[in-house]
C-alpha cells in the first residue's frame, strides 16, 4: 500500500498544471503516508492543511490553539480598535507561524525529499505557484472558528485582495459576534 500511495502522489505531481482536485489529493495522500508511518507530528502544517481541505468549516482545539493570542486580547471585540492593533506584528507573526503558506510549502518539500525521493527512481517536483493558487480556490470560503461552550466566538475567512487569487494578496476576515474587520495577512517578506 505505501509504495502505490509514494507513486500515486508521484504521478500528481508530475502533472503539467495542477488543479483544486490534485491539491486536496496531494495533501490527503500526503497525510495518510505520514500517517502510516507515524510521523504525522513531525508535520503539522500539512496536517492542518489537509483538514482545511477537507471540512465544510474548521473549528477544533488546533484551530482554537493557532488562534489564542487573538482571542485572548479581542475576546470582548474589537469595535473601536484599529486596524494597526489588529493586524499587529504580534498577531499576524503567531497566525503566521502556524497556518503560513511559505511553511506548508517547505514541509510539503521535505516531504518529497524525505518519503518519494529515496524510494522512487525519479521524483516529480512541487509547482508551488500552480499549486498555492488552487489551494487558495478550495480553502477560501472555508472558515476557521474558534469555539466555547458549542458558541462560535471567533471566525477566520480567507478573502482575496485586489482581484487576485494567490496567498501574496491574501487577507482575513475576523468576525467576533457581530463586529468582523480585514487586514491583509502579507507583509511581502515571504
Amino acid at each position: 500500500m505505501i509504495p502505490d500511495i509514494r507513486n500515486k502522489i508521484d504521478d500528481c505531481l508530475g502533472e503539467e498544471s495542477y488543479s483544486q482536485r490534485d491539491v486536496v489529493y496531494i495533501l490527503v495522500q500526503a497525510y495518510k503516508l505520514l500517517e502510516m508511518e507515524n510521523k504525522q507530528g513531525k508535520f503539522p502544517t500539512i496536517l492542518f492543511y489537509r483538514n482545511w481541505v477537507c471540512h465544510a468549516v474548521l473549528d477544533r482545539d488546533r484551530v482554537r490553539k493557532i488562534f489564542e493570542p487573538v482571542v485572548a486580547k479581542y475576546k470582548d471585540g474589537f469595535n473601536d480598535i484599529a486596524s494597526t492593533d489588529l493586524a499587529s506584528d504580534e498577531i499576524r507573526d503567531a497566525i503566521k507561524k502556524e497556518i503560513s503558506p511559505e511553511i506548508l510549502k517547505a514541509q510539503l518539500n521535505e516531504f518529497i525529499e524525505k518519503f518519494l525521493t529515496p524510494n522512487l527512481h525519479n521524483t516529480n517536483t512541487l509547482k508551488w505557484q500552480n499549486f498555492r493558487e488552487h489551494l487558495y480556490e478550495v480553502i477560501r470560503d472555508i472558515p476557521l472558528r474558534v469555539m466555547e461552550n458549542d458558541k462560535e466566538i471567533f471566525k477566520l475567512v480567507c478573502r482575496e485582495v485586489h482581484g487576485k487569487i494567490n496567498f501574496d494578496d491574501l487577507s482575513i476576515e475576523v468576525e467576533m459576534g457581530d463586529s468582523s474587520f480585514v487586514f491583509e495577512m502579507s507583509d511581502r517578506t515571504l
